[in-house]
């Protein structure tokens, strides 16, 4: 009887003192949702349709460049993006990802492409140099066989929305 209760002592101090990593949550909502709208040297540029939250009146878009992305991810894709400690408050913002979640586009039934595909195609047709752009709103159009895309740029302070029809053609 002193056998078993001694190695059940024992079990019960290795069990107490294994080194295992805790799963810690992360909290449901994330940081920023939005398209990456540019890439380079390992940071992303995270940029949300959605207002800022900084109450900054001259930057209405909520955007991010974001170091320590994986090289995976790619302009035009939609993610969900938790952020590791604190931001610069800069416009765009800067910060590190903690987690990214790329978000499901897959390609709609008759379209030869992608949402990523038509947000990189439509970003080489407008002139946005200087400025932040966001996706406002991406759809394909079967009956036309074509993607309408309206992008809003932001350059100093001023937002100038532009519509662009693409054809679903290789």
């Amino acid at each position: 009887m002193k056998k078993v209760l001694l190695i059940l002592t024992i079990l019960f101090i290795l069990s107490g003192c294994q080194n295992e990593k805790k799963f810690v949550p992360i909290k449901s909502d994330p940081d920023i949702q939005g398209y990456v709208m540019d890439k380079r040297d390992g940071e992303i540029l995270v940029v949300s349709s959605k207002p800022g939250e900084n109450g900054d009146k001259e930057h209405v878009l909520k955007a991010i460049w974001t170091s320590e992305a994986p090289e995976i991810i790619q302009i035009g894709e939609q993610v969900r993006v938790w952020y590791r400690g604190g931001i610069q408050e800069s416009y765009p913002s800067q910060g590190t990802v903690k987690q990214i979640k790329l978000m499901n586009t897959a390609k709609p039934k008759g379209s030869f492409f992608s949402e990523k595909d038509m947000i990189q195609k439509g970003l080489e047709q407008i002139d946005a140099t200087r400025g932040i752009v966001a996706v406002k709103s991406i759809a394909y159009v079967e009956e036309k066989d074509a993607w309408e895309l309206t992008l809003i740029v932001e350059q100093e302070g001023e937002q100038n929305v532009q519509s662009l029809t693409i054809k679903d053609e290789i």
